[in-house]
């Protein structure tokens, strides 16, 4: 090595712990650097400006498996510093062939983007770190390159010790691009205890079969060459065989360009997942091929609105818990032939079988495709302290059970009938019923009211399946355009709110954000609502997209405004209790024409 060579190492050498130092400072005091560990370590991934200008900071941690150190990119977000009670969901990103941490960066810088601009939920993401840049994101049969178990094992435990993380499955997400789909594929489907959201962009979704033919060295050198093990490591088995844990459990995307070589496999995915009953987020980029720049950049809306869905139970820090003194029980409503329809109960403090409370019912969205009752469990938690007992009603989606959406609403009359049916037992006032939802589970909600008949087989038709007060977050109240997705024109007529409004319809509160392509049947709806005296409000969110009422500060707003509704009408007493965010972020109320 000639002094010219010597002198740029050692000046490398120095950069490098200059800024890994400065990183393994802002984590905690067990991350720091050990001694003997190489700067030229495989393990650490390179530290440079370009890592600070996006966002990233280096991060170290002793492995165990490794016998040395591991580093990792991580981005926290803005405010992490500001609330030290705040947790946060965590994004485990996986690169592609050849790649590195780096090579998130297009997705840190939108990221980071996005919450800024209060389009994205406050997450951690982790860039994750792969040795030879083409393990596929397994363990190598020969053991030499142990990178799941690094993962799963050990980078997952030090997040979560490290930093203020949502410290399970419902608040870890994996995701990868190319062979880092395929990674976030297998490692999602294998340990569905550790993530609870998989997300697979344009994955490299090999078979054994195709990776000993196309990709000959790897199927040597990652699985030993040995078809059995790239069997059991293979997403296509691991799926199968853990469905019934992931089914119903598991946030799932796949996304993939139109022109990329990879999507059959893709596609195949998705039909495997269809088979499975496990629902999931399909959707093809147009004018993409396998090209990550390409992908981002023709990306439909915004790549993080999965993510609002996905964690919306994690913003408040309260979803999945029950506040002192309230409990939830869970009750088979209804039983057809695709399977038995389960409603969460609600019950709250200090509640009797004998009270008369009030009660809302809660319909998740999911475009009557896929969906799942946790979405609204911020709202049936908040109005359950606020005494009402509240429900949130699974329904047949298409993803699941294989129905359309006239279904979907024959199952919330059901879910309103069997509530009222049973006032007594469930202690609430068959009266004061609320039937609400977001995207097409508002217009579930709004369709228990608006559509005649669809009433189920058997049901007590004596017993009303009609609540008595409406509240709304981005209904399809227009289903004519949607006639296509619904199965014909005659059936899209008939369920569409709009076109069967009566004057009897209760008292509606509706909120959209004026980017949402479906506003536009609600200004139809508080038009129409007026000239039958109806008492309907409409209430917008300047510059939000569908789906904003997930995410705080609309999340909070959103309920303020439900909550001054429901107490007009007998609901609630008092003030609403929900904590706004700073900045009074208001929503504008629309009138008739506007």
């Amino acid at each position: 090595m000639n002094k010219n060579m010597l002198k740029s190492g050692l000046i490398l050498s120095m950069l490098f712990f200059h800024f890994a130092a400065a990183a393994e400072n802002s984590t905690s005091p067990a991350a720091k650097a050990r001694s003997g560990t190489s700067p030229e370590s495989r393990w650490i991934p390179r530290a440079g400006r370009s890592m600070e200008e996006h966002g990233w900071r280096l991060g170290t941690f002793r492995s165990r498996t490794v016998g040395g150190q591991v580093g990792y990119y991580y981005y926290l977000p803005p405010n992490y510093d500001a609330d030290s009670s705040k947790r946060y969901p965590v994004i485990y990103w996986l690169h592609g062939l050849n790649g590195s941490p780096a090579s998130a960066n297009p997705i840190v810088d939108r990221l980071d983007k996005a919450i800024r601009g209060g389009t994205a939920p406050e997450m951690i993401l982790i860039s994750c770190t792969d040795p030879t840049k083409r393990s596929m994101w397994t363990d190598s049969k020969d053991g030499k390159v142990p990178v799941e178990t690094v993962i799963v094992k050990e980078l997952v435990e030090h997040v979560d010790s490290t930093f203020r993380a949502i410290a399970e499955r419902r608040g870890r997400a994996i995701e990868g691009y190319s062979m880092g789909g395929y990674g976030a594929a297998f490692l999602g489907f294998k340990y569905p205890e550790r993530f609870g959201v998989i997300s697979i962009l344009s994955g490299a979704l090999h078979s054994p079969e195709s990776l000993k033919e196309s990709r000959g060295e790897i199927f040597g050198a990652v699985f030993g060459g040995d078809a059995e093990y790239a069997a059991a490591n293979s997403p296509w088995s691991l799926v199968k065989a853990n469905a019934g844990r992931i089914r119903g459990r598991t946030f799932v995307r796949i996304h993939v360009g139109e022109r990329d070589r990879l999507k059959e496999r893709n596609e195949n995915l998705h039909k495997l997942l269809q088979e499975l009953r496990i629902e999931h987020e399909w959707f093809v980029i147009g004018g993409s091929s396998h090209n990550p720049t390409e992908v981002f950049s023709n990306w439909p809306g915004s790549m993080f609105d999965f993510y609002a869905k996905a964690f919306a139970n994690l913003e408040t820090g309260t979803a999945g818990q029950t506040r002192e003194g309230e409990k939830v029980e869970q009750y088979v409503y209804k039983k057809t032939t695709q399977g038995e329809l389960v409603i969460h109960v609600h019950f709250p403090e200090g509640w009797r079988a004998g009270d008369k409370r009030p009660c809302a019912v809660f319909f998740f969205g999911g475009g009557w495709q896929g969906g799942r009752v946790q979405q609204f469990a911020p709202q049936a938690e908040y109005f359950c302290q606020r005494g009402m007992v509240t429900a949130r009603a699974d329904y047949r989606v298409r993803s699941r059970h294989g129905t359309s959406p006239d279904k979907c609403v024959e199952d919330g009359k059901s879910a309103v009938r069997w509530l009222r049916g049973r006032a007594a037992k469930l202690g609430i006032d068959p009266n004061h019923i609320v039937a609400s939802g977001g995207s097409a589970g508002g217009h579930v909600a709004a369709c228990t009211f608006t559509t005649k008949g669809l009433e189920a087989e058997g049901e007590d038709v004596s017993i009303s399946s009609r609540p008595n007060l409406l509240v709304l977050f981005n209904p399809v109240m227009n289903c004519l355009p949607m006639a296509g997705r619904i199965g014909s024109e005659e059936m899209a007529r008939r369920i569409s709110p709009n076109h069967n409004l009566t004057a009897d319809v209760p008292p509606t509160i509706v909120f959209f954000g004026t980017e949402d392509r479906f506003l536009a049947g609600g200004k139809e709806f508080i038009e129409k609502a007026a000239k039958l005296n109806i008492p309907a409000e409409l209430y917008v969110a300047e510059g939000q997209r569908h789906g904003f009422f997930n995410r705080p500060p609309w999340l909070e707003r959103t309920m303020y405004l439900a909550d001054r509704f429901l107490a007009r009408y007998g609901c609630v007493e008092g003030e609403p209790t929900v904590k706004l965010a700073e900045g009074r972020v208001e929503m504008k109320k629309l009138s008739p024409g506007e």
